[in-house]
């Protein structure tokens, strides 16, 4: 839902289309891609609900923010913990696969 490549402190959102989320259809078929990483690039993957997490005012934390955060060298744990600080409203998940050598 949001795949990003950050590299040297450069973050750079993947283009991907978008698909049936996983457990949804028991037949859906998914786009398989590859990516070259470098090392100390991270790739971080994430659910829309952090996003998408609402304060008690309504305001969403939004992708803006999401991608400021991750640019300021975020891990996946402070992501989700801003999502869930902010608003839990949807699954907050946030994966990052870094390679290091």
């Amino acid at each position: 839902s949001f795949p990003t490549r950050r590299s040297s402190d450069l973050g750079t959102e993947i283009d991907s289309r978008g698909s049936i989320p996983l457990g949804v259809a028991g037949t859906a078929t998914w786009e398989q891609s590859t990516l070259q990483m470098a090392v100390r690039d991270v790739l971080v993957l994430l659910t829309d609900g952090i996003a998408e997490a609402r304060n008690p005012q309504g305001a969403l934390l939004g992708f803006p923010r999401v991608e400021t955060t991750l640019r300021q060298g975020a891990t996946a744990r402070t992501l989700a913990e801003t999502a869930l600080q902010h608003g839990q409203n949807d699954d907050i998940t946030a994966i990052a696969i870094a390679r290091s050598a």
